[in-house]
């Protein structure tokens, strides 16, 4: 098993393509989608789920995961393009959104290496944990 931490790491790699659009060349435009998106972002998207419902107890997993994914999605995905456009307009290139995402990789890298695996544990020992000791604590 690769663990969170990894697959996290991957993804990660999805950042760097942005030289590539840079080009304007239509082949390492279609390179660069095919890399990031097929290859990074499957990496990550694909455990994802697993990964959600680890971190919540059976009594709470549905809410717990919908929860954190949504609010995620609606921080991460409305921030986002606001602070690349905002990037964009100082250089003209994809070089100051790129260290952005990057930042921000390692962020959610730094913070995936604080959980803990939890694949060995019964679920009737992971609902009894408290979410601190789930996490790690």
């Amino acid at each position: 098993m690769w663990g969170k931490a990894k697959l996290q790491f991957i993804e990660s790699g999805a950042d760097s393509p942005f030289v590539m659009l840079d080009t304007a060349s239509p082949l390492l435009v279609r390179l660069s989608l095919l890399l990031s998106l097929s290859l990074c972002h499957a990496a990550m998207y694909a455990p994802q789920g697993a990964f959600f419902s680890e971190l919540f107890g059976t009594s709470v997993r549905y809410s717990g995961a919908s929860l954190s994914l949504t609010l995620g999605t609606i921080v991460g995905g409305a921030i986002a393009p606001i602070v690349a456009t905002y990037l964009f307009s100082l250089t003209g290139t994809s070089t100051l959104i790129t260290v952005y995402m990057t930042a921000v990789s390692v962020v959610s890298y730094l913070c995936s290496l604080g959980l803990r695996e939890t694949y060995r544990d019964s679920l009737s020992q992971h609902d009894s944990m408290t979410p601190a000791r789930r996490a790690g604590n």
